[in-house]
């Protein structure tokens, strides 16, 4: 979105009594592309070769009607022509000639007034190229307004919005979103008041599936501070998630007291109301929890707290109640830092619940990669499994966007390379697993570890966990916990070179494991004008339960260089591979770009080449590109 100045400068502009505009800017973008792509996989089996020709032309400028205080604009045309010849598995497809008009366009309204409209249109497409990973191409579309009334005690929002993006990658997907929002606030010298509502209909399309989802969430927070060192915090909550596949009500009340008694020691007390309803689980529970802290000469820090929950769950009740007390050290040695850390906690449980299954709502997974992430419990009914964005408005699809591995007890999920999930992204899981008989348990929980950084470029860590489950019930009704995670590694910087190792070994009951991980990386500049690295990694996943080992190797390698003062070389290559029960994949890459600049004209050179499997999923993808682009920019 572009910006829009009050005051415009008029020498050398064209301009009208009633309407004024600034000299357009523009800029073209001419490129040449050779593709050739293999694509193999249940859902597809493709061969294709293309050649296309692209002429892209922006244009911008902004200015306003009669006075920026009226309305002020900014607006832009994208034109874009596209000739492509395609051949696809032995079939030559007829050229196409595709036009495309692209623009945007910022209007407000009455910006100095109390109440301002602001109107926002856009429609563009793109293709995003990143390294040596899938490229996708977009054509998306949105259409927003806003008004915001600015009244000091009480500025408030509204926004409607509707967007809708279409994705071209090893599968096409289509997402639809229409949202109204209302956002308001009241501030006075104590005191600040936030409230906001909102509603989302979402609809995605990938491949044969497609869902809708409805969501409605609207929340109001206060934060009080009638003095220094005393803050009252309150909130309410009342969210609606509907779909095909799952339909809830959740509602929650908070409340807070923070006292900060001297410059060293504070208090907290917390009381929280929490509701969920849904077709098929239903929970109501209540908690309340209260916390001292103390910094002791600037190096030790106490903390003391203590809880209380009681759920009432369609399956039967769970009440809980129990405390930690922990310590943290951390001091400036002659050679560097050293901080160690100290904590017990206990809890007890009193599960009554009686159900064949115990239902999991909402719980997180980071997916990096092709890493298989395991769910936290075991016994997992796979079929129940739903998994969603961390906003529950996107529901993903298996063996499209993620796939699911059962080892022994354990079940793993991971994303696709293909698919909608990004690398890295956060995600929910749902699902049920086969629940444990009633009973009431004591778990005493004992945290121990140290990180001893040194010189400022050696770095030794060490952490241990034990929990230790105890059956307070009359009968022996299951074999209780006694889990230890344990994890030792170092990091060393020496001049170009970083060394990384570490072991983690997680003795536990439900998915117990052993993880080994080693990486070198060597980064080299010896000239301003040169650089270059080279990177491997090992790492190894033992589930002691079935002895099934996974074992991801892999290398990287990149230079930069500028051969003269207007042209750049970049080159990245890597190599990768996984194999084991819940993963199997190889990925190879190369890509190589040459940029230049030849007076007002800047050409660039790209070469891609991309191949990967994921076997679990008998997906293959094997491509070749080389790009030719200039651009150019007029002002």
């Amino acid at each position: 979105m572009a910006t829009v100045l009050l005051s415009l400068s008029r020498p050398g502009h064209c301009q009208w009594p009633l309407f004024y505009m600034e000299r357009p800017t523009a800029t073209l973008d001419s490129r040449y592309e050779v593709d050739e792509e293999e694509r193999r996989g249940p859902f597809i089996e493709q061969t294709r070769k293309s050649t296309t020709t692209r002429e892209k032309l922006e244009l911008r400028t902004r200015g306003y009607v009669y006075h920026p205080a009226l309305l002020v604009y900014s607006i832009g045309l994208r034109p874009e022509f596209k000739r492509q010849h395609t051949e696809t598995t032995g079939t030559d497809i007829p050229k196409d000639d595709a036009k495309f008009l692209g623009y945007f366009v910022d209007m407000t309204v009455l910006q100095l007034k109390p109440y301002t409209v602001n109107l926002f249109a856009s429609k563009e497409r793109g293709d995003f190229k990143t390294s040596l990973a899938p490229d996708v191409a977009t054509e998306s579309s949105l259409f927003r307004g806003r008004l915001l009334l600015k009244y000091p005690i009480l500025p408030t929002t509204v926004t409607l919005e509707r967007s809708e993006s279409r994705y071209e990658n090893f599968f096409s997907s289509l997402e639809k979103a229409d949202t109204a929002r209302i956002e308001s606030s009241h501030k006075t010298d104590a005191s600040r008041t936030a409230f906001k509502t909102e509603s989302v209909r979402q609809t995605r399309s990938i491949g044969a599936s497609g869902f809708t989802t409805e969501r409605s969430d609207t929340t109001i927070s206060n934060i009080y501070t009638p003095k220094r060192g005393l803050t009252l915090t309150s909130s309410a909550r009342l969210g609606t998630n509907s779909s095909e596949l799952f339909d809830f009500t959740t509602t929650n009340v908070s409340a807070g007291l923070a006292l900060r008694h001297t410059e060293k020691f504070s208090a907290r007390y917390d009381l929280r109301l929490d509701k969920r309803e849904g077709k098929d689980f239903s929970s109501d529970s209540r908690s309340a929890s209260a916390g001292l802290t103390h910094l002791l000469y600037e190096n030790l820090t106490t903390s003391l707290n203590a809880f209380g929950t009681q759920s009432r769950l369609s399956a039967g009740d769970l009440d809980a109640y129990g405390g930690n007390l922990s310590f943290f050290y951390r001091r400036r040695i002659p050679w560097g830092y050293l901080s160690v850390n100290l904590g017990r906690s206990g809890r007890i449980e009193d599960d009554r619940r009686t159900g064949a299954f115990t239902e999991v709502r909402g719980e997180t997974l980071n997916l990096t990669g092709t890493t298989a992430a395991l769910l936290t419990n075991t016994n997992a009914d796979v079929p129940s499994i739903v998994v969603t964005n961390a906003a529950e408005t996107i529901i993903y699809v298996e063996n499209i966007d993620y796939v699911v591995s059962v080892v022994g007890r354990s079940v793993a999920i991971a994303r696709t390379p293909f698919g909608g999930i990004a690398d890295g992204q956060q995600v929910l899981v749902n699902y049920r697993y086969q629940a444990l008989p009633p009973a009431k348990t004591a778990i005493t929980t004992d945290n121990f570890g140290f990180d001893l950084s040194l010189w400022s470029s050696l770095r030794l860590y060490y952490q241990r966990g034990r929990s230790k489950q105890k059956l307070l019930s009359d009968t022996r009704s299951f074999e209780p916990f006694d889990d230890t995670v344990e994890r030792v590694g170092g990091e060393l910087h020496w001049k170009w070179s970083t060394t990384r190792v570490e072991v983690e070994d997680r003795d536990t009951t439900r998915t117990p494991t052993k993880h080994r991980m080693a990486q070198q990386v060597l980064s080299f500049q010896p000239t301003r004008d040169l650089s270059f690295g080279f990177s491997v990694d090992y790492s190894e996943l033992t589930l002691k339960e079935t002895g099934d080992v996974t074992q991801s190797s892999g290398a990287r390698a990149n230079l930069r260089w500028r051969p003269s003062p207007t042209a750049w070389l970049s080159v990245e290559a890597l190599a990768q591979r996984s194999r084991g029960r819940v993963q199997d994949t190889d990925r190879k890459g190369l890509t190589a770009v040459y940029e230049w600049t030849y007076f007002a004209w800047q050409p660039s050179l790209r070469y891609l080449l991309l191949d990967e499997r994921n076997g679990l999923t008998g997906d293959a993808l094997k491509r070749q590109t080389l790009l030719f682009q200039v651009r150019r920019e007029f002002r």
